[in-house]
Order: C-alpha cells, then structure tokens, then sequence
C-alpha cells in the first residue's frame, strides 16, 4: 500500500472517530459539548442528526475535518486540572511541563 493511500486511510479513520465523538457528546445533552469541541450548536445538532451512512460518507472525503483549537493549552488545563483546596493544578506529567514551558516563551 502506498504511503499516501496509507494517509488517506488514517485521515478517513480520524475523521470517523470525531464524528462519532461529536453525535455522542451532542446526543448526550452535554452543555459543554460546543465548547469543548469548538462548535456551534447547529453543527452539533447537525452531526448528530446524520445517518450512519452519511457520517461514512462524510468521513471519507479525504479532508481532515477535525479543527485543532489555537488554545490547546487552556483545554489542557480544563480537561486535566485538579482541584486542590479551590488551586487549580496541573498534573505531574512530562506532557504537560512541556506544555507549560512552551507557554511561557
């Protein structure tokens, strides 16, 4: 398999797992779902709203439709903060010192 067959592969497989993520965190009444995917609600409504054939379809369109958000490190914060004694905190991880470092700069 050529390696740009190969790429078309994994962008189509991206590009399914994100959808199926969006109509779950979308049907499960989740308010912060558009935030955290970086949506409006009609695009959340609208993929939740498609066919497993249309997602498939959609999927398959050789497009990264997955948007990476320019405040990776805010989401980071949210998504993995620990609360301790009302201080926000990273966690002890190399992954995120990294993050915080290249912040900083």
């Amino acid at each position: 398999m050529s390696t740009q067959r190969s790429i078309l592969l994994d962008i189509q497989e991206l590009n399914m797992t994100y959808l199926l993520l969006v109509q779950r965190l979308a049907a499960s009444g989740n308010t912060e779902t558009e935030y955290m995917l970086g949506l409006n609600d009609s695009v959340a409504e609208a993929v939740r709203n498609l066919t497993l054939p249309q997602l498939v379809s959609l999927a398959e369109t050789n497009q990264c439709i997955l948007k990476v958000r320019s405040d990776a490190m805010g989401m980071a914060k949210l998504s993995f903060s620990k609360s301790v004694m009302g201080e926000t905190k990273m966690p002890e991880d190399p992954f995120f010192a990294g993050m915080q470092k290249r912040k900083a700069i």
